[in-house]
């Protein structure tokens, strides 16, 4: 049967050239007890962003041994996750998945619309006491309370919206090994970061309109 291969078990999915190039690297990191970090690179240029970058840091002693670089992509970013490849920090670890929640909550947006998951979202983050740690609660507080929705869809959309979330924070805990407390700080950086491009906070700040 021709398509017959399509039924069999699949392979792993194949590493795209910047995840074989930098697989290369972390072997060269692990066999020469290097240090490594990752860093989101997205510069502003008025009110709006230069086409982000990831970069990756070979390091000893401090000093850069190797740096690589890329075009950000989700799949790449990914994949730095799973090898265990933290940002340089916090404040960084924050802007990571910060930029990376546009991509998370995308589908939920689609399914529920512009509107209805904006005022979903806003009130779901302060119900579920984001608006109690910083750097999220001085974003919300920028923020109109918009009139909260109701109904199924808006439980749907919440449960969704935490789902988000609460991966993102295993995955913190999980994979990338920080303490509850470590991981509580990137997250609320994170939701500061996708809240702050998602409703233009900066941006009406840099106009005046704040």
């Amino acid at each position: 049967m021709p398509i017959k291969k399509y039924f069999e078990q699949r392979p792993d999915q194949p590493l795209t050239p910047d995840m074989r190039r930098w697989s290369l690297a972390l072997a060269k990191a692990e066999e020469h007890h290097l240090d490594v970090a990752c860093q989101l690179f997205r510069p502003r240029d008025g009110l709006v962003f230069k086409p982000a970058r990831l970069f990756l840091f070979l390091r000893s002693g401090g000093n850069d041994v190797e740096v690589l670089e890329a075009p950000w992509d989700p799949d790449l970013n990914d994949w730095l996750i799973r090898q265990k490849v933290r940002a340089e920090s916090l404040a960084a670890e924050g802007e990571r998945f910060g930029f990376a929640g546009k991509d998370h909550f995308s589908p939920i947006e689609i399914r529920f619309g512009d509107g209805f998951f904006n005022a979903v979202m806003v009130h779901h983050l302060r119900a579920v006491g984001f608006d109690d740690v910083s750097p999220s609660r001085e974003t919300l507080r920028e923020l109109s309370e918009p009139h909260p929705a109701t109904g199924e869809s808006a439980t749907t959309c919440a449960e969704m919206i935490d789902q988000v979330i609460a991966t993102t924070a295993a995955t913190l805990t999980g994979q990338l090994g920080y303490s509850e407390e470590e991981a509580g700080a990137v997250l609320a950086a994170a939701i500061a970061y996708y809240l702050d491009e998602r409703f233009n906070v900066t941006n009406s700040k840099l106009l005046g309109f704040r």
